[in-house]
């Protein structure tokens, strides 16, 4: 709104106008911020929230709260309060994919075998929204048609597809990790213990205990997944086979402690990516800050620690504030990360893209011994 009280609506249709209309709002201006070029930059979005379609500096999210890669370089956004998926490209152009009024609060994302987007919404097709009502969505890439796979799911806000076919969901709210089979349906849990928190590794994975598992990631050795387990500070291990769970990086304590894994320390591991080689990042969403584990160290690779924004090309001087969901690019080099306001209703609306292969940040490359020592400390805790 302009601010200005409209004119009076007319007496009658062949009376003259009482006064003139106040003129109609004006577009909204484009976002200020600094260049895309700088090693931590704003893709699109800024503070104010909105729908708007186009170029990077035009181009307005509603709390956006995860993303997705695509190998073609576009980038998905489940854009929560907005209700729809949203496209960016490299430039920050960004485009509406999905939109009705059916598809509320969406916010897992995952590519399907056949390379259609599965997308959870926390609110069934119905318009119900409530803790039980996670909807499980196959949506045509090409034409933005969704199509309901299962609802009543829980709340599994994180997706990764298995190789089988299925897909593994972490449901924050009822602490567990469950299995959606696509094809019949079928729904069963892999690891935890329905609507119990807790902090419990076992062999079995209806003897483990999660809580607010809040996002997963598929290991590169293809039998195993990595849960960032929010509550409790640690990141764990789930075999798919049986959900077999572990330990992977963590000590339970709430902190920002670098250096060893084993005494690495992390506060609300909220978003995880990795990559071919293992290396994962993690966005601890209490400090605001992004970390980087490879196989002996976890280190703090972007944040200060202070919520708000800031581009630099001095990542460790940079602020985030929502990052509650993130994705690499194909080629490893960048992490595309949704940084939304968390629900608050704070003006924080924007996509940001962290540059991993920008000088000021040493890159960790695991020579093919390292990457073989890796896979076989994975094997070796999860069959503890």
């Amino acid at each position: 709104p302009d601010g200005r009280p409209d004119a009076p609506r007319d007496a009658h249709v062949d009376l003259p106008d009482a006064a003139p209309d106040a003129p109609p709002d004006a577009p909204p201006g484009p976002c200020a911020m600094p260049s895309l070029a700088l090693t931590i930059a704003t893709l699109a979005g800024c503070a104010d929230a909105g729908t708007i379609d186009g170029p990077r500096l035009i181009a307005r999210f509603r709390n956006p709260v995860n993303t997705l890669v695509a190998p073609s370089g576009i980038t998905y956004v489940a854009d929560a309060e907005s209700n729809r998926i949203r496209m960016i490209d490299a430039t920050g152009t960004t485009s509406t994919l999905v939109q009705r009024i059916d598809f509320g609060r969406p916010f897992g994302l995952a590519l399907a075998p056949d390379g259609a987007l599965y997308v959870e919404t926390d609110a069934s097709d119905f318009g119900v929204l409530s803790a039980q009502t996670g909807t499980i969505w196959k949506v045509d890439p090409t034409t933005g048609a969704a199509t309901v796979i299962e609802r009543n799911l829980g709340r599994p806000r994180s997706l990764v597809v298995i190789p089988d076919g299925r897909i593994l969901m972490a449901d924050h709210l009822h602490h567990v990790i469950g299995l959606l089979d696509p094809i019949t349906k079928n729904y069963s849990v892999l690891a935890g213990t329905l609507d119990l928190p807790g902090h419990i590794n076992a062999r079995s994975g209806a003897a483990v205990q999660f809580t607010e598992p809040s996002d997963v990631v598929l290991h590169p050795d293809l039998e195993h997944v990595v849960v960032a387990d929010r509550g409790n500070h640690v990141l764990r291990l789930v075999r798919i086979s049986d959900g077999a769970t572990s330990d992977y990086v963590g000590t339970g304590l709430a902190g920002n402690q670098d250096g060893p894994l084993a005494q690495a320390t992390f506060d609300g591991p909220q978003a995880l990516a990795i990559a071919a080689d293992g290396t994962l990042y993690v966005s601890d969403v209490s400090t605001r800050r992004i970390r980087r584990i490879t196989a002996t160290d976890v280190t703090t690779i972007a944040g200060d620690g202070t919520p708000g924004w800031l581009d630099t090309d001095l990542p460790l001087q940079a602020r985030f504030y929502g990052v509650e969901g993130m994705s690499l690019t194909p080629d490893g080099t960048q992490l595309v990360i949704a940084d939304g306001n968390q629900g608050d209703g704070d003006p924080y609306h924007r996509i940001r893209l962290l540059r991993l292969d920008a000088p000021t940040i040493p890159t960790v490359t695991l020579p093919s011994a390292a990457r073989v020592a890796l896979l076989g400390a994975v094997r070796g805790l999860a069959a503890r």
